[in-house]
């Protein structure tokens, strides 16, 4: 019984969710000969403020990274 278990950014569709798990479960079917129904998928969305690099939330970064930018085109 595999188990996958997911971490992502907030703001998928379940739909999203589903495709992806559809495809992990085509691949342990192809590769490991196993049934879909013995796989285990677990999705843990995150927000941005609980996901860090080094000291800084990603919220941060996405604001450090957007005053670059702007500071670039201006």
């Amino acid at each position: 019984m595999p188990l996958v278990k997911i971490e992502l950014f907030e703001g998928r569709t379940q739909a999203q969710k589903k495709a992806v798990a559809e495809g992990i479960c085509e691949v342990f079917r192809e590769v490991l000969g196993g049934s879909p129904d013995h796989s285990w998928i677990i999705f843990e969305d995150r927000s941005r403020d609980q996901w860090f690099v080094g000291s800084n939330s990603q919220t941060e970064i996405d604001a450090m990274r957007k005053a670059e930018a702007k500071n670039n085109d201006g």
